[in-house]
């Protein structure tokens, strides 16, 4: 069964609409110049990093940046300021990426996880267009054995993936495709605790080494003005702020990830301050291509956002459900839950964004309204959930009124 069809069968004759994250109240309304609702088929393609923290990027505000080539990038593309994936896990935030989905929904969670065969995916949306679609896979995660593959007609893993990903793009530069190529992740074992800071900048630098090439590869295929190209991250990385160095943790460290678009439909060199998620990715590009988006997709497109014509509020949540972590983030606040019976923890975003100090105790009411959208949202996910196991949630009478009260139902 469909999530939109779960969700209908739990709500009996509600209409179900998720409040979408993709507004705006930019006061510049304005295209750039482009026109959107002219855009139609055209090459795609998304470059994934695995690891990589915002405030790495000189575009984001790094004091030493170490990514030119992504920075060289982001100042001609629509950069999101404060975008958001929906784990810190990488498998599952991919999974939130390729589906359109929440972890929880989506049901890929723990390490043994395989995304359902159920589960429609930004690949298949697009395959089902016409466009050739395929996947490289430079750290040798094995998406076919998490069901992640589905709708790619190729897919390649391992250390040679980049360069099959170059070749690719020179074979096919003539056709409309969708193009996803991983261009690393870092490897944890291999940030020194002595100089943990220096050496993780070193990786970071060899990640837009890669990205750096796929992007010159592009630009000799003559597909830099005629590509809708995104760079976006699935995770970021601790360095010991909050976790172990490379341990997973629900914190912005981990959660808030570098997210830039490119596009001849969209406007250049603009940032957007506004609180977006990565799995509003998917519909973006599906919405770029003249396409509807699957009624299951969670996410939104973010054209509304880019365009100037959406409305509040920007919302953004995840999960680290093994571990029971949670987060919602609204206002420019962020709220953090660890553990069923853990106290929430709330931080201001614009002066806090490593998330230091805890200002839940000075503002209660704050944390109230977060954790009535986080509870909200989690008996939506946990509803419309493809695993059995993880759908515990039944919408009735006062978790509908719940969700009316909070605008997440009409």
């Amino acid at each position: 069964m469909t999530y939109r069809n779960l969700i209908l069968a739990s709500m009996t004759a509600a209409v179900f609409a998720f409040v979408s994250c993709s507004g705006s109240s930019d006061t510049d309304s304005s295209n750039g110049g482009a026109d959107i609702a002219e855009s139609g088929r055209h090459p795609v393609v998304v470059l994934i990093l695995d690891g990589v923290r915002a405030d790495q990027l000189g575009s984001y505000g790094a004091a030493e940046s170490s990514t030119p080539s992504l920075d060289e990038f982001a100042s001609g593309a629509i950069q999101f300021d404060w975008a958001f994936a929906q784990a810190p896990d990488s498998a599952s935030s991919m999974a939130s990426f390729l589906t359109g989905l929440y972890p929880t929904t989506h049901g890929l969670v723990e390490t043994d996880d395989r995304l359902v065969d159920e589960a429609g995916t930004l690949p298949e949306v697009l395959s089902g267009a016409g466009m050739k679609t395929a996947a490289f896979f430079t750290s040798g995660e094995e998406l076919d054995e998490r069901g992640m593959d589905q709708g790619f007609d190729l897919v390649e893993a391992g250390p040679q993936a980049l360069e099959g990903a170059l070749q690719w793009i020179e074979q096919n530069a003539s056709s409309d495709f969708f193009l996803v190529v991983e261009v690393g992740s870092v490897d944890a074992s291999a940030v020194g605790a002595e100089d943990a800071a220096g050496s993780y900048a070193a990786q970071v630098e060899a990640l837009d080494s890669s990205a750096g090439r796929v992007l010159q590869a592009l630009a000799g295929a003559g597909l830099t003005d005629k590509a809708t190209i995104a760079v976006v991250a699935l995770s970021g990385f601790e360095l010991g702020e909050h976790a172990g160095i490379g341990e997973p943790s629900i914190y912005s460290l981990e959660t808030r990830v570098p997210m830039l678009l490119k596009s001849p439909h969209l406007p250049q060199g603009r940032s957007i301050d506004k609180i977006v998620e990565v799995i509003d990715l998917g519909p973006t590009l599906i919405e770029l291509q003249g396409e509807e988006s699957p009624v299951e997709f969670q996410g939104r497109s973010l054209v509304p956002l880019i365009e100037g014509s959406g409305t509040p509020p920007y919302v953004a949540f995840g999960e680290a459900a093994e571990e029971g972590e949670y987060y919602a983030a609204l206002g420019g606040y962020r709220l953090v839950q660890r553990g069923a019976d853990g106290p929430s923890e709330l931080y201001d975003l614009a002066t806090d964004p490593t998330e230091m100090t805890d200002l839940a105790a000075s503002d209660e009411n704050r944390v109230t309204v977060l954790e009535d959208h986080l509870g909200a949202w989690k008996k939506m996910v946990s509803a419309a959930s493809l695993d059995p196991e993880r759908r515990t949630e039944e919408l009735d009478d006062e978790a509908l009124e719940q969700l009316k009260s909070l605008g997440y139902i009409q």
